[in-house]
């Protein structure tokens, strides 16, 4: 299923802090971030509940919020 989130990130910085946590989750296929969109939208793709979309999210110092 994909989700899309809000986010506080900011730049390539934060992408690449958040990538390690995201990249080693195996319930995700695929994620993205469009950093141009004013919310900085993470799309996420996989089995994964929006509850460890925050958790993983949260670990690695971002907050993010299911959009819509």
């Amino acid at each position: 299923m994909e989700r899309e989130y809000t986010s506080n990130l900011h730049c390539t910085s934060c992408v690449n802090t958040l990538a390690p946590h995201f990249d080693g989750e195996e319930k995700i296929d695929f994620w993205s971030v469009d950093l141009e969109d004013p919310k900085h939208v993470i799309t996420v793709e996989g089995d994964i509940s929006p509850a460890e979309v925050q958790a993983l999210a949260k670990k690695a110092g971002y907050e993010v919020a299911l959009r819509g």
